[in-house]
Protein backbone atom coordinates (compact mmCIF):
# COMPACT_ATOMS: atom_id res chain seq x y z
CA UNK A 1 0.00 0.00 0.00
CA UNK A 2 2.51 3.23 1.23
CA UNK A 3 2.12 6.75 0.70
CA UNK A 4 -0.17 7.78 -2.77
CA UNK A 5 2.30 8.84 -5.11
CA UNK A 6 0.33 11.65 -5.80
CA UNK A 7 -2.95 13.19 -3.98
CA UNK A 8 -5.59 14.16 -6.54
CA UNK A 9 -5.63 17.45 -8.28
CA UNK A 10 -8.95 18.71 -6.01
CA UNK A 11 -7.34 17.76 -2.84
CA UNK A 12 -4.05 19.50 -3.78
CA UNK A 13 -6.05 22.28 -4.98
CA UNK A 14 -8.02 23.06 -1.41
CA UNK A 15 -4.53 22.03 0.67
CA UNK A 16 -3.24 25.19 -1.81
CA UNK A 17 -6.46 27.65 -0.64
CA UNK A 18 -6.02 26.59 2.77
CA UNK A 19 -2.14 27.57 2.85
CA UNK A 20 -3.21 30.74 0.95
CA UNK A 21 -6.09 31.78 3.27
CA UNK A 22 -4.12 31.01 6.02
CA UNK A 23 -1.14 33.10 5.01
CA UNK A 24 -4.10 36.04 4.41
CA UNK A 25 -5.62 35.32 7.53
CA UNK A 26 -2.39 34.84 10.07
CA UNK A 27 -0.60 38.30 8.16
CA UNK A 28 -4.10 40.69 9.40
CA UNK A 29 -4.34 39.03 12.40
CA UNK A 30 -0.66 39.80 13.87
CA UNK A 31 -1.95 43.83 12.46
CA UNK A 32 -4.72 43.67 14.38
CA UNK A 33 -2.95 41.94 17.80
CA UNK A 34 -0.53 44.67 17.07
CA UNK A 35 -3.26 47.77 16.63
CA UNK A 36 -4.48 46.61 20.17
CA UNK A 37 -0.96 47.34 22.04
CA UNK A 38 2.00 47.73 19.89
CA UNK A 39 4.73 45.26 20.33
CA UNK A 40 7.73 44.14 18.32
CA UNK A 41 5.77 43.87 14.38
CA UNK A 42 8.04 41.50 12.96
CA UNK A 43 9.29 38.70 15.38
CA UNK A 44 9.38 35.25 15.61
CA UNK A 45 6.10 35.35 17.79
CA UNK A 46 3.79 32.80 17.25
CA UNK A 47 0.47 33.99 15.97
CA UNK A 48 -1.69 32.07 18.84
CA UNK A 49 0.59 33.65 21.37
CA UNK A 50 -0.08 36.89 19.97
CA UNK A 51 -3.46 36.44 20.23
CA UNK A 52 -3.67 35.05 23.41
CA UNK A 53 -2.08 38.85 24.55
CA UNK A 54 -4.55 41.00 22.39
CA UNK A 55 -7.69 39.35 24.32
CA UNK A 56 -6.01 40.03 27.33
CA UNK A 57 -4.82 43.46 26.77
CA UNK A 58 -8.70 44.07 25.67
CA UNK A 59 -9.54 42.13 28.36
CA UNK A 60 -8.37 45.09 30.32
CA UNK A 61 -10.17 47.72 28.95
CA UNK A 62 -13.51 49.37 29.62
CA UNK A 63 -16.11 46.77 28.18
CA UNK A 64 -18.12 48.26 24.75
CA UNK A 65 -19.01 47.23 21.47
CA UNK A 66 -15.88 47.92 19.92
CA UNK A 67 -14.04 45.80 22.22
CA UNK A 68 -16.41 43.11 21.83
CA UNK A 69 -16.19 43.25 18.26
CA UNK A 70 -12.67 42.59 18.03
CA UNK A 71 -12.94 39.78 21.04
CA UNK A 72 -15.32 37.70 18.88
CA UNK A 73 -12.89 38.62 15.73
CA UNK A 74 -9.62 37.57 17.51
CA UNK A 75 -11.42 34.68 18.47
CA UNK A 76 -12.55 33.32 15.46
CA UNK A 77 -9.19 34.00 13.81
CA UNK A 78 -7.57 31.79 16.38
CA UNK A 79 -10.51 28.68 15.65
CA UNK A 80 -9.47 29.01 11.89
CA UNK A 81 -5.76 29.00 12.15
CA UNK A 82 -6.40 25.86 14.90
CA UNK A 83 -7.99 24.22 12.41
CA UNK A 84 -5.24 25.57 9.58
CA UNK A 85 -2.59 23.74 12.27
CA UNK A 86 -4.88 20.22 12.27
CA UNK A 87 -4.79 19.92 8.67
CA UNK A 88 -1.06 21.07 7.82
CA UNK A 89 0.83 19.88 10.87
CA UNK A 90 -0.64 16.65 10.55
CA UNK A 91 0.25 13.32 10.32
CA UNK A 92 -1.23 11.06 7.59
CA UNK A 93 -2.73 8.10 8.48
CA UNK A 94 -4.53 5.42 6.27
CA UNK A 95 -6.40 3.13 7.98
CA UNK A 96 -8.51 -0.40 6.25
CA UNK A 97 -12.20 -0.37 7.05
CA UNK A 98 -15.14 -2.33 5.64
CA UNK A 99 -16.44 -0.53 3.26
CA UNK A 100 -16.73 2.94 5.11
CA UNK A 101 -18.67 5.74 3.65
CA UNK A 102 -15.91 8.54 3.95
CA UNK A 103 -13.18 6.48 2.10
CA UNK A 104 -10.69 8.78 1.17
CA UNK A 105 -8.43 8.71 -1.80
CA UNK A 106 -7.31 4.99 -2.77
CA UNK A 107 -9.58 1.96 -2.82
CA UNK A 108 -13.09 1.11 -1.38
CA UNK A 109 -12.55 0.50 2.25
CA UNK A 110 -9.11 2.00 2.48
CA UNK A 111 -9.98 5.86 4.95
CA UNK A 112 -7.17 8.29 4.53
CA UNK A 113 -7.18 10.31 7.65
CA UNK A 114 -4.60 13.42 8.51
CA UNK A 115 -4.26 13.36 12.69
CA UNK A 116 -2.73 16.57 14.25
CA UNK A 117 -1.39 16.33 17.87
CA UNK A 118 -1.73 19.82 19.79
CA UNK A 119 1.53 20.93 21.61
CA UNK A 120 -0.45 21.02 24.19
CA UNK A 121 -1.33 17.73 26.20
CA UNK A 122 -4.29 18.14 27.83
CA UNK A 123 -5.55 18.77 23.89
CA UNK A 124 -7.14 15.56 21.99
CA UNK A 125 -5.68 14.74 18.47
CA UNK A 126 -7.96 15.87 15.66
CA UNK A 127 -8.98 13.64 13.08
CA UNK A 128 -9.56 14.63 9.34
CA UNK A 129 -10.72 12.79 7.08
CA UNK A 130 -8.36 13.58 3.72
CA UNK A 131 -11.39 14.34 1.25
CA UNK A 132 -12.11 17.52 -0.33
CA UNK A 133 -15.26 17.86 1.28
CA UNK A 134 -13.28 18.00 5.05
CA UNK A 135 -10.33 20.22 3.58
CA UNK A 136 -13.07 22.65 1.54
CA UNK A 137 -14.61 23.18 5.60
CA UNK A 138 -11.22 24.31 6.61
CA UNK A 139 -11.04 26.30 4.13
CA UNK A 140 -14.31 28.16 4.60
CA UNK A 141 -13.89 28.47 8.04
CA UNK A 142 -10.46 30.24 6.87
CA UNK A 143 -12.42 32.62 4.67
CA UNK A 144 -15.26 33.34 6.63
CA UNK A 145 -12.49 34.22 9.90
CA UNK A 146 -10.83 37.18 7.61
CA UNK A 147 -14.15 38.72 7.20
CA UNK A 148 -14.45 42.10 8.71
CA UNK A 149 -10.92 42.28 9.56
CA UNK A 150 -10.10 45.82 8.81
CA UNK A 151 -13.06 46.68 10.66
CA UNK A 152 -11.71 44.83 13.77
CA UNK A 153 -8.30 46.19 13.41
CA UNK A 154 -9.68 49.99 12.92
CA UNK A 155 -11.81 49.75 16.52
CA UNK A 156 -8.99 47.94 18.35
CA UNK A 157 -6.53 50.83 17.21
CA UNK A 158 -9.03 53.69 18.41
CA UNK A 159 -9.79 51.63 21.57
CA UNK A 160 -5.92 50.84 21.97
CA UNK A 161 -5.43 54.91 21.66
CA UNK A 162 -8.03 55.55 23.95
CA UNK A 163 -6.80 54.10 26.96
CA UNK A 164 -3.48 54.91 26.55
CA UNK A 165 -4.41 58.34 26.42
CA UNK A 166 -3.41 59.23 22.92
CA UNK A 167 -5.00 62.22 21.53
CA UNK A 168 -6.60 61.88 17.73
CA UNK A 169 -4.91 64.25 14.81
Amino acid sequence: MGFPAQLPDELITEFGQIVWMAINLEDVTYFICHAVKPRELFDDTPIGTRINQAEADLGELPECESRQRAMTWLERAKEALEARNAVVHSTHVVSIEGGSEEAGPGSEGQCEWLIHFPRRRDKPAIHTPLTVDALREVRTLLESAIEGWQEAGVEAYQLSRQARGVERR
